[in-house]
């Protein structure tokens, strides 16, 4: 008996319990049963035959029954390669090994073994067609993008449930996704921020889909008649596929928008996000009115209080005022009282009534009210002195009593005039000593003049003397800046000033110099010493330059040395002795930076390259190279090294 496919045996066994199992129809008697079966009674000798007619035929496809349709020549073209190999026709969830399977058991009724048709059966030539093409990935990828599958998206226009219109579309071309899991369109009750990542998964959605074998491209690289224009070919295919992939990109960013567009969760979000930030619009709003009307209000508490603080000072300056007004009327009229008592003392005077030595003069009135001003008290007790008046009845305050009419007692006039006289005596006393204070500032302001006069002077006389006191370094750094800086420089004895005062801002005591100290210094040595220069070094010429572009320069380092073998004053000898060391030392291995060095400055220079090593930083090791040497900079002692070893060198060859 041959085994149906479902059919379920017990199989006995002598040792241990029957067990069941299922059998599974191959090998050749499985073969003869379905050609049998397909052909009828034909019988085995028709197998060849048979293979090829157009039959059903039962098949088993990863251990489960599926009904499969036997091709030939005329039906396999139009079957796709998983159709062609007994397999899910879409191709969803077949991996490698479903393929490799189908592909085996394919053979059994299309190999030219079994059919007998031959190598070019084109049944089997398509079955190894679709076999090369679903084993490899990179092939099967591009024969994937292609197939079975509707490009066509919704236009955004649909009716009906837009759960059931776009959910399909997704779910389809979720299917070319780079990142997995791809998330589902969900329904009206999935939340928002999954909705969100959803549209954010898909506009940025990632697509492996593959446009390589899409009937689109124009031409086909296998028919080309050179290897130029296959590559040419396959160049313009590119550009196609380029232009087909971009077209699919949009497809998807289409899809998206409209679904994006008509999602009734995105609306109601919408919807709720606006009627939030109305809400936030009004309550900002609102916050805003208050904080206006707090700020009204404040403003106007801070004027009803401004006004009040104004109307405070306008009535305390009006009070002040009149009060002044009081004063100075009270002043005016006890001031007229005076000059009544002046004139009565006067009269009594000259009637012999009265001592002459008590008599005062309405002036001597005046100037003692002046004085006092507005003291008023003073001036009531000064006008108290004279006791009780007389012409009215009333005193000085009394308004009644006409100050012309005002009559007193001998004895009020006598103690009332010695009063006016001590307040004399008392202002006079007051002025003398603010005219000795006004004298002593005046004398002590001269004299703070006279001594910043006497500093200014002493300053600008020291500015002189060290304009025209020049050490040796100053001079040798004057020659070495004018070499540097040449005549056309621009700025060239400010720079000239400057560089001397960086050379030598670490000496003690050190007064820097001008660019005028600088022109003048330079000027005395190169015009005033020229002609002596010119006859002293007629024959010798050691410190002259070449150039004739350089006179000035060359008149600087001659006079120099003239000056140091003529009888020129010892002022001038130094200068000019320091100068032309400068100017010999700026040659660069020359014998006048040798023969300047005496044998305590070469010891000195020899301890201090003991000292300072070379692997020390060269800037640092010069400084402190330059600073053990009495007499040098640093660069004469990099210099003076520099020449003892070419000597030294020179010497070794």
């Amino acid at each position: 008996l041959v085994a149906q496919p479902t059919m379920t045996v017990v199989v006995h066994r002598s040792l241990t319990a029957p067990a069941l199992c299922v059998v599974e129809p191959a090998g050749a008697a499985h073969y003869r049963l379905v050609v049998s079966e397909v052909l009828g009674d034909q019988g085995p000798e028709a197998a060849s035959e048979g293979a090829g007619s157009n039959a059903k035929s039962t098949k088993s496809n990863g251990g489960g029954n599926k009904k499969s349709e036997v091709y030939t020549s005329e039906t396999i073209h139009g079957a796709n390669f998983y159709e062609r190999l007994g397999l899910d026709p879409l191709g969803i969830s077949v991996g490698p090994e479903e393929v490799k399977r189908a592909y085996h058991k394919a053979l059994l009724i299309y190999h030219p073994d079994k059919t007998g048709r031959g190598d070019e059966d084109e049944v089997f030539l398509a079955i190894q067609e679709a076999h090369d093409t679903l084993s490899d990935a990179t092939r099967r990828k591009a024969y994937d993008s292609l197939n079975e599958f509707d490009d066509t998206i919704p236009s955004g226009n649909e009716s009906g449930d837009y759960y059931e219109v776009y959910g399909p579309v997704f779910h389809s071309n979720g299917r070319f996704a780079v990142k997995v899991p791809v998330p589902s369109l969900g329904d009206d009750a999935t939340p928002d921020d999954q909705v969100f990542e959803f549209y954010r998964y898909w506009e940025g959605f990632e697509s492996w889909r593959d446009f390589s074998r899409s009937e689109d491209l124009e031409h086909d690289p296998e028919e080309a008649d050179s290897r130029e224009e296959k590559r040419w070919m396959i160049k313009e295919n590119s550009k196609q596929v380029k232009q087909l992939k971009n077209k699919d990109n949009q497809r998807i960013i289409d899809l998206t928008q409209r679904a994006k567009l008509r999602d009734p969760r995105v609306k109601r979000f919408a919807e709720r996000a606006k009627a939030e930030k109305q809400a936030a619009r009004q309550a900002k709003h609102k916050a805003r009115e208050a904080l206006e009307a707090e700020e009204a209000q404040r403003k106007a508490d801070l004027r009803a209080k401004e006004q009040e603080l104004d109307a405070k000072k306008q009535a305390g300056a009006k009070a002040a005022k009149q009060e002044k007004e009081r004063v100075k009327k009270a002043g005016r009229r006890i001031r007229s009282f005076l000059r009544r008592f002046a004139s009565l003392v006067a009269t009594q005077q000259v009637s012999g009534s009265a001592p002459k030595d008590l008599c005062f003069t309405e002036l001597e009135v005046d100037l003692v009210c002046e004085h006092l001003g507005e003291d008023l008290q003073a001036l009531q007790a000064l006008l108290g002195a004279f006791g009780a008046l007389g012409g009215g009845g009333g005193g000085g305050g009394d308004e009644s009593v006409n100050p012309n009419d005002a009559t007193c007692t001998a004895a009020g006039l006598e103690a009332g005039a010695q009063a006016v006289h001590e307040a004399l005596a008392k202002m006079r006393a007051k002025m003398r000593a603010a005219k000795e204070d006004e004298q002593a500032r005046a004398k002590k302001a001269r004299q703070t003049r006279a001594a910043e006069a006497a500093r200014k002077e002493e300053q600008v006389r020291q500015a002189k003397e060290a304009e025209l006191k020049w050490d040796k370094d100053e001079l040798s750094w004057l020659a070495k800046g004018a070499k540097k800086f040449p005549a056309g420089y621009a700025k060239r004895w400010e720079t000239v000033a400057q560089y001397i005062n960086q050379q030598m801002r670490d000496v003690p005591n050190y007064a820097e110099k001008t660019k005028e100290a600088c022109l003048n210094k330079y000027n005395q040595i190169a015009q005033s010493n020229f002609k002596a220069s010119s006859a002293s070094v007629s024959g010798s010429g050691s410190a002259a330059f070449a150039s004739s572009a350089q006179a000035r320069s060359d008149a600087f380092a001659k006079a120099s040395e003239g000056s140091s073998e003529g009888g020129a004053s010892p002022g001038k000898k130094e200068a000019a002795a320091s100068a032309a060391s400068g100017a010999a030392e700026v040659e660069e291995g020359g014998e006048g930076a040798d023969s300047k060095w005496s044998p305590e400055q070469q010891k000195q220079l020899e301890g201090a390259l003991a000292k300072y090593p070379a692997s020390m930083d060269k800037a640092e090791r010069w400084t402190g190279i330059g600073k053990e040497v009495e007499g040098k900079t640093k660069k004469q002692c990099a210099e003076r090294f520099k020449f003892l070893r070419q000597k030294l060198s020179a010497a070794k060859k």
